[in-house]
């Protein structure tokens, strides 16, 4: 992918404002084929409960993360609400070779994906129109 290409979409990703947003959502699917991030979204300085932030990463060729496991002990991230939900520190696009980009994700709790994509797309999307598995423990 070329190096303006990347730019245009770290532009993108910057404009939705993620730095210590909560994360609603990680979902690999497709065999790691595409990964989605939901990410919170703000409106005038509030948390927008009608819409957020998806990244999508499609057509992946290499997926690579850590989690916080060990230091979490017992206690399982299926069983969080919302208000323990991992928030961005970072997302970072760069240049891999002229097909692919590689991107690096930091979440707080020292959670850190690498992800090698053809493309990245990111869309504003309704909340309601996704079952979040945090939506279950109110």
């Amino acid at each position: 992918m070329k190096h303006f290409e990347i730019r245009e979409k770290q532009d993108k990703i910057n404009q939705t404002d993620y730095w210590d947003c909560r994360i609603l959502d990680l979902q690999i699917l497709y065999f790691g084929d595409e990964v989605h991030l939901y990410i919170e979204s703000y409106n005038e300085n509030k948390v927008d409960l009608e819409e957020c932030w998806k990244v999508s990463f499609i057509s992946c060729v290499e997926l690579d993360y850590e989690t916080d496991a060990q230091s979490r002990k017992n206690f399982k991230v299926k069983d969080f609400a919302k208000n323990q939900l991992y928030t961005c520190q970072e997302i970072l696009l760069q240049y891999y070779d002229d097909s692919f980009l590689k991107t690096t994700i930091v979440l707080e709790g020292l959670v850190m994906l690498n992800i090698i994509s053809r493309d990245v797309i990111v869309a504003k999307i309704k909340q309601s129109e996704h079952d979040f598995f945090w939506k279950s423990t109110f």
